[in-house]
């Protein structure tokens, strides 16, 4: 996978299959990798960036662009499938509405369909600016989320000083 800096990252895991050749990651542990304990996210969540890899151009920038992802099968060092995929961060049915006003800097990610849904406020963290990731993940799960940053954005402080409340 590539990220929105055009870094690789990549994770792994090794499987003992069944008499028919196939794993089930609900209820599998993988044998070797880089995560343990069953989990069928754990190949995404377990990525770390590759440090010999150089960054690949990106193309124009879009919001929340889907991940390209290689998902790649080998059995004794020997590939024998390969699959590529875009994983979305911004589902078709969420609908982005960007919000600065009045010192109000904030993304609110809601489904388009008919609510009401439940509500998130997403404060940004020590490191400034918005969590639009997470919020876009949330709101594709049926909640409306209001991604908020309070400082390290244009209209707002730059430091983690004297922050409105």
């Amino acid at each position: 996978m590539h990220d929105d800096e055009g870094r690789s990252w990549s994770a792994y895991a090794t499987f003992l299959t069944d008499e028919h050749g196939s794993v089930d990651l609900e209820s599998q542990e993988p044998i070797a990798g880089t995560y343990s304990g069953v989990d069928p996210m754990g190949l995404l969540w377990s990525m770390t960036l590759d440090p010999l890899a150089e960054a690949k151009a990106l193309p124009e920038r879009q919001v929340l662009p889907p991940v390209p992802m290689q998902l790649s099968a080998e059995v004794d060092g020997r590939l024998i499938a390969e699959t590529m995929f875009q994983r979305l961060r911004l589902a078709p049915f969420i609908q982005r509405t960007v919000i600065r006003e009045q010192g109000l800097v904030g993304t609110l990610f809601c489904p388009i369909d008919e609510g009401p849904f439940p509500g998130i406020l997403l404060p940004g963290g020590s490191e400034g600016g918005l969590h639009e990731l997470d919020a876009a993940l949330l709101a594709a799960h049926g909640y409306a989320v209001m991604a908020l940053a309070y400082f390290g954005m244009q209209g707002i402080s730059p430091l983690l000083v004297d922050v409105a409340l």
